[in-house]
């Protein structure tokens, strides 16, 4: 029997009642439906802990937020996913809910196409040499000071070549799908994401020349910190300390996030439409 997981926004999906019309789709459609701890009263399915082996497809409802975070707790890598927006820009979330159940027919009937995104893996190496794998980031690993330190002094290298010296709050990690996250607001580019690439952009460098740095994505790269405490931050998640001595390796990782899209709208004409929405100002 097929499975599939069902997350969802508590604060977006009042009283889940997107969640139960997917879980009543995918019931029908004859799968084993699973979902987060604190739906499982409401819809009446198991906990995704409680699964047989991967899932074969994940309905994410909520925001950019509810992707990330739904995507490491239910260990969603390489499972493709159903994103749904019920937030307010989504840049993650192809699918809108005013579209159920249409994008429910195309998805049960496998008339859809899968977009693969490349994410990053971290690793923490101590003086000692002991090393602590920390996985996994779809937008960015950044590494930043305390919130009541000094400016943070880095050494950013770039495979076996040291690249520069920074003097900033923090240095940003970016695949091209975290190019219109945190990256974008610290003045990084927008990279389309076919692209294979990694950026690398300085937040609030303590200079006027400092720009943002766009590398491959087969290069590994290492920040080693002058001094701590500091920490390290995936996806504006999950913090991790960092000491001084300790060295932060990133890498493309070894799996990637599966997007199903039914719609096949360009990149350029999402970007258009989001940014569009986002620039408008919003009255309370």
């Amino acid at each position: 029997m097929k499975q599939a997981c069902i997350y969802a926004n508590s604060d977006k999906d009042t009283y889940f009642n997107l969640a139960r019309g997917v879980a009543g789709y995918l019931l029908s459609a004859g799968y084993q439906v699973y979902c987060q701890d604190d739906m499982t009263d409401t819809l009446g399915c198991p906990p995704a802990t409680d699964s047989q082996g991967p899932m074969d497809l994940a309905f994410i409802l909520g925001g950019d937020g509810t992707v990330l975070t739904a995507l490491f707790t239910g260990n969603l890598y390489d499972v493709p996913m159903c994103c749904i927006n019920m937030g307010t820009l989504g840049f993650l979330l192809e699918h809108n809910s005013r579209e159920f159940p249409v994008f429910m027919d195309q998805i049960l009937a496998g008339d859809y196409e899968i977009e693969s995104r490349e994410m990053l893996s971290a690793t923490v190496r101590s003086q000692d040499g002991r090393q602590q794998p920390i996985r996994y980031a779809l937008n960015d690993v950044n590494v930043v000071r305390s919130s009541l330190g000094g400016v943070m002094r880095c050494n950013v290298w770039v495979g076996e070549e040291m690249v520069s010296e920074y003097a900033a709050d923090g240095i940003l990690v970016a695949t091209p799908t975290g190019s219109t996250a945190y990256s974008l607001s610290a003045g990084g580019p927008i990279v389309a994401p076919d692209v294979a690439c990694f950026i690398i952009t300085p937040v609030c460098a303590h200079s006027l020349y400092t720009r943002p740095l766009v590398v491959k994505d087969t290069q590994t790269i290492r920040i080693l910190p002058q001094r701590g405490p500091l920490s390290l931050v995936l996806d504006g998640q999950r913090e991790f300390p960092i000491e001084t001595g300790d060295e932060v390796i990133i890498k493309k990782a070894g799996v990637s996030a599966k997007f199903i899209t039914t719609q096949g709208r360009s990149f350029f004409s999402l970007l258009r439409t989001k940014m569009g929405e986002w620039n408008v100002p919003r009255l309370k």
